[in-house]
């Protein structure tokens, strides 16, 4: 081969090489980096919706009022007469399995009249759980916090969510405010339930 024809094969075949590695980066790469994204995603929302238990509960024990920012790329909402939080993202891929629920924190105690109860100083006064599932191509994560009661004997104390109802995107903040207490009245199951009243808003 001639000197002026390595001259030119030189940087064909460079630019060969060149689009081979560009083109398996950008094959194997892009998924990698799409998938470490949603892990991220998710666990910050995880983090998020611990936070906000977290906070809820301390209002509800030492009064006053906080703010926790809402900034994870999905929405939450809030469903005052449940008792229920909601956040849903949504994922090219998941952390979770779809095969059921997953919980975070979960009561020790029994189901009475389709509510569940936890135990007084073994409990939290809440549930948090997570579930996944298959959109089309895509999965949709459903974390769940709900408050219930936590009792010793037939006592019972309960953080009771209070406000408007609403559904609101990243970058906001939420307002936890404490609002005094109510009871103690007794429920249809004999059960004297003293409530600290929270009021969730947002800005």
């Amino acid at each position: 081969m001639f000197k002026g024809q390595q001259e030119i094969l030189t940087p064909i075949i460079l630019m060969g090489i060149t689009v081979a590695v560009i083109s398996s980066v950008y094959f194997w790469g892009v998924p990698l980096i799409e998938k470490n994204k949603d892990s991220l995603y998710l666990r910050k929302s995880e983090i998020f919706m611990n936070e906000l238990s977290d906070e809820i509960k301390y209002v509800a024990n030492n009064g006053g009022r906080e703010e926790i920012n809402f900034n994870v790329p999905g929405n939450l909402r809030f469903f005052p007469d449940e008792n229920y939080i909601e956040m849903n993202i949504t994922t090219d891929g998941t952390i979770y399995s779809s095969k059921g629920e997953i919980y975070f924190v979960m009561t020790s105690g029994n189901i009475v009249s389709g509510s569940p109860i936890g135990v007084w100083g073994k409990d939290e006064p809440f549930i948090l759980k997570a579930y996944t599932k298959n959109i089309g191509d895509k999965y949709m994560t459903s974390y769940n916090l709900q408050f219930i009661r936590i009792c010793s004997g037939s006592r019972c104390y309960m953080i009771d969510l209070e406000g408007n109802r609403f559904v609101v995107g990243g970058n906001h903040k939420i307002i936890i405010e404490n609002m005094g207490t109510g009871g103690p009245s007794v429920d249809n199951n004999g059960y004297e339930v003293t409530y600290s009243k929270i009021k969730i808003s947002f800005l």
